[in-house]
C-alpha cells in the first residue's frame, strides 16, 4: 500500500495492526473511477436494525457511509434474519457499483449517498463468539482510516453513530473547526422512539441523567477524564486514532476503552451545539450500556425512587485523592509509603484513614506512584504520569470502591437536595422535570 497519501503513524498501523480486510483495500481501490472521494466518512455497526437511519445522514453527497452488517456465530436466529433482511431492502433501493469478496460499494437511488457495506453476517463471514460491536466497530473504522490513507477520503476525522440516532445537520463540519484534537464527543439527548412506550422512554431520561451526573461529578473533582463515552456520539482523529491502535474487539464497552486511550494520547473536546438525538429503547446487542440498562429498569419496575445514583461524598473523596498529587511529588524523598500515608491522613471528614489506605491498595496506587517517580523529573511529567496510570478504569474502580465501602448510592429526589448537584440540576432541567411528573 505504497502512496504518497500515507501517514507515518497511520500506515504503520493498518500494516501491522489493521484488519485483513484493509489489506483487500488498495488492489480494490485502484479500480475504481477517479471521481469516486469524499470528504467525510461515518461509520455504522449494524445488528438487527431497520434502514431508515440512512435517511437522516446529512451531506450525502460528500458522505461515505460504512455500515458494517454484523452478528457472531452464536446469534439467534431473529437477529440473523434481520441483517440479511436489512441488506435485501438496502440493495433495492442503490446500484451497485463495486464489489468485492465482503464489501459492496452502492449509491442510494434517492439521495446519491455512498454506502460501502461490509459483510459480516452471511454464512462463513460471522464475527467470533467473543466479537461484537468493538469488533465491528474497529472493523469499520480501519476500512476508513486505509480509505483516508490511499487518498479516497479527504478529511482527517472519523465519525462513528449508531441506527438508533438522529445527526444534527452541522454534524460533520463542527469537530473540522476545531484545532488539533484525538477525538470530539457531541452532545447527545435521549427521545422518544419508534420502539419505546412512556415507560421505555422515562427509564432511558434516568438513566441519561445518571450518565449526566457521573461525568458532572468526575468535573467537579478535577479528573482528565470528564467526558461522555457513548460510542455513537463521538468523532476520532485519523492519527489518534492509528496511535491507540483502533477501537477495542470487546463486545461492550469498546467506546469507553477507547476513549480512554485516546486521552492519554491527545485532547479530547466536548462540543456543544444541537445535541445528537437517540431514540430510547431496550437493548439485548451488548450485556451493559444504556439499551441493557433500560431493559432491566423497566423488568424490576425500578424507576426515580429506586434507581439509584453515586452519592456526592464518593466525588468529594476522588477530588482529595486528584489534589494530593502535588503533596506526593513533595513528599518524594520520604518513601511511597509515608508519601500515601500523608495522603490518607489528610481526608475530609467523609471516611477514616484507614478506609482510605485500603482503597489505595485496592486501586493499586503503591505501584502507579513508585512508577510515576521512576518516569518524572518534574512535578508536571509526574502529575502526567499520575493521569495516564489513574485513568478512566480506575477512576471508576475507586468510585465503586467508595460506592460499596463509604458511601451507598441514593435516588435522584436525594441526591437533588445536594448543593454539589446544582450543575446537575441545570443541565439535566428538562428530564428531571418530566421524571418529576410521573
Amino acid at each position: 500500500m505504497k502512496t504518497k497519501h500515507r501517514s507515518g503513524v497511520v500506515a504503520r498501523y493498518l500494516d501491522r495492526y489493521g484488519e485483513s480486510a484493509v489489506r483487500e483495500l488498495a488492489d480494490w481501490v485502484a479500480g475504481w473511477p477517479d471521481a469516486l472521494r469524499w470528504h467525510q466518512v461515518l461509520v455504522v455497526p449494524v445488528c438487527g436494525e431497520r434502514t431508515d437511519f440512512i435517511d437522516r445522514i446529512p451531506d450525502p453527497t460528500t458522505t461515505l457511509a460504512i455500515i458494517v452488517v454484523n452478528h457472531s456465530v452464536d446469534s439467534s436466529a431473529e437477529a440473523m434474519a434481520s441483517n440479511h433482511s436489512f441488506v435485501e431492502t438496502l440493495t433495492r433501493a442503490a446500484a451497485v457499483l463495486q464489489r468485492v469478496a465482503g464489501m459492496t460499494l452502492l449509491r442510494l437511488d434517492h439521495s446519491a449517498l455512498h454506502v460501502l457495506l461490509v459483510d459480516r453476517y452471511s454464512s462463513g463471514r460471522e464475527l467470533p463468539i467473543e466479537g461484537g460491536v468493538g469488533h465491528a466497530r474497529k472493523l469499520g473504522a480501519d476500512i476508513a482510516a486505509g480509505l483516508i490513507d490511499l487518498g479516497r477520503l479527504t478529511g482527517r476525522w472519523i465519525f462513528n453513530s449508531d441506527a438508533d440516532t438522529h445527526l444534527p445537520g452541522d454534524y460533520f463540519t463542527r469537530p473540522e473547526q476545531l484545532p488539533r484534537a484525538a477525538v470530539a464527543i457531541f452532545p447527545f439527548r435521549h427521545v422518544h422512539g419508534p420502539d419505546s412506550d412512556d415507560q421505555i422512554t422515562a427509564a432511558t431520561l434516568l438513566y441519561e441523567v445518571s450518565l449526566h451526573h457521573y461525568v458532572e461529578g468526575l468535573r467537579s473533582a478535577g479528573s482528565p477524564y470528564a467526558f461522555h463515552s457513548v460510542g455513537s456520539t463521538f468523532a476520532v482523529e485519523i492519527e489518534s486514532y492509528a496511535k491507540v491502535r483502533g477501537f477495542p474487539k470487546r463486545s461492550a464497552a469498546e467506546d469507553f476503552y477507547m476513549l480512554n486511550k485516546l486521552a492519554k494520547v491527545g485532547s479530547v473536546v466536548e462540543l456543544t451545539g444541537e445535541p445528537i438525538r437517540i431514540d430510547a429503547r431496550i437493548s439485548d446487542r451488548v450485556p451493559f450500556g444504556t439499551g441493557a440498562a433500560v431493559g432491566k429498569m423497566v423488568k424490576h419496575g425500578t424507576l426515580i425512587r429506586s434507581y439509584d445514583f453515586y452519592h456526592p461524598d464518593v466525588f468529594a473523596v476522588l477530588a482529595h485523592w486528584l489534589s494530593s498529587f502535588e503533596a506526593l511529588w513533595d513528599d518524594r524523598d520520604r518513601g511511597i509509603e509515608l508519601a500515601l500515608q500523608r495522603v490518607s491522613q489528610s481526608l475530609p471528614n467523609i471516611t477514616t484513614p484507614s478506609a482510605m489506605t485500603e482503597l489505595l491498595t485496592h486501586i493499586g496506587a503503591p505501584k502507579g506512584v513508585a512508577h510515576g517517580y521512576k518516569q518524572a523529573r518534574d512535578q508536571n511529567q509526574f502529575n502526567k504520569q499520575l493521569h495516564d496510570w489513574f485513568d478512566g478504569f480506575r477512576t471508576l474502580k475507586m468510585v465503586h470502591w467508595l460506592r460499596d465501602h463509604v458511601a451507598a448510592s441514593i435516588p435522584l429526589p436525594e441526591l437533588l437536595g445536594y448543593s454539589a448537584c446544582r450543575t446537575l440540576n441545570q443541565r439535566c432541567r428538562a428530564q428531571i422535570d418530566l421524571l418529576c411528573k410521573r
